[in-house]
């Protein structure tokens, strides 16, 4: 990466502060120049520019989770209706 992706501290689409760990910037593995040229956003701005939904790491935990324990209820014929109330009760918005 070039030392001006190190130096940008604000969305360049709606100026927001960003720190380097909440900064998204598009990443071509076949083009170098692509990335290079990328804009730093926040991730409101990359979402809506790239039409993406980035993950939060509960989302991911969650989505871990589930796949953990579908595959106990299939490997180790678990009472599925506890197992679906498990998951139903983790999908759950808090």
């Amino acid at each position: 990466m070039g030392e001006n992706k190190k130096k940008i501290e604000h969305c360049q689409r709606c100026g927001k502060s960003l720190c380097p760990e909440h900064t998204y910037f598009y990443v071509d593995g076949n083009n170098r120049a692509i990335t290079e040229s990328s804009p730093h956003l926040c991730k409101k701005c990359y979402e809506e520019k790239y039409n993406v939904k980035i993950k939060t790491e509960v989302e991911k935990f969650k989505e871990h989770l589930i796949k953990i324990l579908i595959n106990l209820k299939l490997q180790n014929h678990i009472d599925s209706v506890k197992i679906d109330r498990l998951i139903d009760y983790i999908n759950q918005e808090k």
